[in-house]
């Protein structure tokens, strides 16, 4: 059987616009704050939430880089089949989650898990081909996956 890579841990930069994006707005509310808030209480709060944003991102960082190390050391897991159990996402209400060969994997558009992370492109049906890392159960991360060409 001939694949196409649809995703590679390896392609994906290390730092995400939906981490960033929020620390660049802290930023921006932290410069103009001490102009226009006099209100100590709400600037603490806005430190507070930057430094929260700040320790996400070396959190991530540190994740991305292992899930990485992972794969480049191919330290990881490979199954291949059809999809099966496909269960779609559903307005940010529930996971998409689908089965190869019993192993089960759950994915979110909202829910980075440093890994494979984007709806939508499996179904019922589709033959395919995963590396991942995790343990048997709905845990498991997607670090490349390759499709039925």
């Amino acid at each position: 059987m001939e694949y196409v890579t649809i995703y590679n841990i390896l392609d994906e930069g290390v730092i995400f616009p939906e981490i960033v994006i929020p620390l660049i707005i802290c930023f921006l509310f932290l410069y103009f704050i001490p102009k226009y808030v006099s209100n100590k209480l709400l600037k603490y709060i806005f430190w507070f939430i930057m430094f929260v944003t700040f320790i996400m991102i070396i959190l991530t960082y540190i994740k991305k880089l292992d899930l990485r190390e992972i794969y480049k050391t191919r330290n990881y897991k490979i199954v291949e089949g059809v999809v099966e159990s496909y269960i779609p996402e559903v307005k940010k209400k529930n996971l998409e989650s689908f089965t190869v060969n019993g192993i089960k994997f759950s994915i979110g558009s909202y829910v980075d898990n440093g890994g494979f992370h984007k709806t939508g492109k499996v179904y019922n049906g589709l033959k395919v081909k995963i590396y991942y890392t995790g343990n048997e159960d709905d845990n498991n991360i997607i670090l490349r996956l390759d499709r039925e060409r």
